[in-house]
């Protein structure tokens, strides 16, 4: 019989954690608050929208995609609890579309008629994966945090299209 048991939870981890709390909440607040300080227009949904789409989507998917292409391996064991050098190509894939992503949010910081775009490609990635968390049992602490941060970064990029169109 073979041995069933499920493998050791990883710890916590906390250089993800800090990292998805200043990508989606101090650096999009601090460079909103920087901006609407010396500005006649106080914060609006545009300067929300800008700010919010270039780091927590933009610099997030780049850095996240980034590293899925050059350490797919890695990526393959940390994020999915795999072992086989066979699933690299698909970490990779996930990580080109990351990267794809980023560049849209990226862009939109420079072209504002790109942000409706980023914000509605980037809140059904989101909410997609927001819904596949509801079909699985999370792995481990890592994975719950994942969940609930996609969850409230899906629901500000919805509040953000509904402001937008």
């Amino acid at each position: 019989m073979a041995d069933e048991s499920l493998p050791e939870m990883p710890p916590i981890n906390k250089i993800y954690i800090v990292n998805v709390y200043l990508l989606t909440v101090l650096l999009p607040f601090t460079a909103m608050s920087i901006e609407s300080f010396g500005s006649k227009d106080k914060l609006s949904v545009a300067v929300l929208a800008k700010w919010f789409l270039f780091f927590a989507v933009g610099i997030r998917f780049l850095l996240g995609g980034i590293r899925q292409v050059v350490r797919a391996k890695m990526k393959t064991g940390e994020i999915f609890y795999i072992e086989r050098k066979s699933c690299c190509p698909i970490v990779k894939e996930l990580g080109f579309a990351n990267l794809s992503f980023g560049a849209v949010a990226v862009v939109s910081l420079y072209v504002p008629s790109w942000r409706i775009v980023s914000a509605f490609s980037s809140s059904f990635y989101y909410g997609a994966a927001v819904l596949n968390g509801f079909f699985g049992k999370p792995a481990s602490a890592n994975e719950i945090f994942i969940r609930v941060s996609n969850g409230c970064i899906f629901v500000i990029l919805l509040i953000l299209l509904l402001e937008m169109a």
